[in-house]
């Protein structure tokens, strides 16, 4: 068996890829083989053609070889070799029940058998279960062991007393048109996990498609990321250098327009007054000079013989 994807390790684990490209057609007898895990019944149980009956031939080998390299990492998923179906093709009668394209080029898909249908499937994810309903009075084979013993398969015929549900391993695998590195190593991871069965009515049905299977994006590398970072950053801090300088620039042209009509205001009063007032002007004091009178502004002193002097007069003593 020739793989038509190149293995991926991602985070330590390696992946395989198991390509399902032949069209594979089920024994008549798989549709009334059942196993019973746990309180359901399953059918189309890759391990029943690996526990109970070597020669039931249910589930193409790559969907075996798959199966057990599931149950051979249970538990440990990052010490095994994951493997994945891809590219996968539906086996015969079987039929598409949910697809998720997770990139232009990969495409998630998965196969029930026919006469069963897509039950607990959530919008937008490839996961759910097969189930088909089963009629009271029907008649059916299934193999079990005791709690304490789970390799002593004892196989059994039933009839229902009432009408029941019984489930079917899905067949979950990739479709890969033109897959890039990034891209496949995201699957990888989706993938890494082992099936499992968890449904408490069909238990195995979709033990490989239940669980959330992230999408597969091919994201940035570190350098480019930084790089779209630094650009952003870059490209803003450009944005509000320039946004400054255009407010600085508009703030000048208000302070030059302010100015000018503050002048030509100025220029009109002085065209209605040709004199404008001037504040004055101190001069600084002149020092004073003493001058001499004529001499003929001079009173010339009087005579003592001029002089007519009154004789002097007792005072009365009364």
């Amino acid at each position: 068996m020739t793989s038509l994807y190149p293995a991926e390790t991602n985070s330590g684990a390696v992946t395989v890829w198991i390509p399902l490209t032949t069209t594979f057609t089920p024994s008549p007898s798989c549709t009334s083989q059942f196993r019973l895990d746990g309180p359901s019944l399953v059918a189309f149980d890759p391990g029943y053609g690996l526990d109970i009956n070597p020669a039931a031939a249910c589930a193409p080998p790559a969907v075996t070889t798959w199966w057990e390299q599931g149950r051979l990492g249970a538990g440990n998923a990052q010490a095994h070799t994951a493997a994945s179906l891809g590219p996968m093709t539906c086996p015969d009668e079987w039929t598409t029940v949910d697809s998720s394209v997770k990139d232009r080029s990969s495409t998630l898909e998965m196969c029930c058998p026919s006469g069963y249908t897509l039950a607990n499937g959530i919008q937008g994810s490839v996961v759910g279960d097969c189930e088909s309903a089963v009629s009271s009075g029907q008649v059916l084979t299934f193999a079990s062991t005791p709690s304490d013993q789970s390799a002593a398969w004892t196989v059994t015929k039933t009839t229902l007393a009432n009408r029941s549900i019984v489930g079917a391993i899905a067949v979950v695998g990739w479709n890969i048109a033109a897959a890039t590195p990034t891209a496949k190593a995201s699957r990888s991871s989706a993938l890494s996990s082992s099936p499992t069965s968890t449904s408490p009515l069909t238990a195995a049905t979709s033990s490989s498609s239940r669980g959330s299977v992230p999408t597969a994006s091919a994201g940035l590398s570190t350098g480019a990321a930084v790089g779209v970072g630094l650009g952003v950053a870059l490209g803003f801090i450009g944005i509000a250098a320039l946004l400054v300088a255009l407010w600085l620039v508009r703030r000048r042209k208000r302070r030059e327009a302010a100015v000018e009509a503050a002048a030509a205001a100025a220029g009109n009063n002085n065209t209605d007054n040709p004199n404008p007032p001037y504040p004055p002007v101190e001069h600084a004091p002149k020092p004073f000079q003493a001058h001499e009178l004529p001499p003929s502004d001079i009173t010339p002193e009087l005579d003592a013989h001029d002089a007519v002097r009154p004789p002097p007069v007792e005072l009365d003593g009364s």
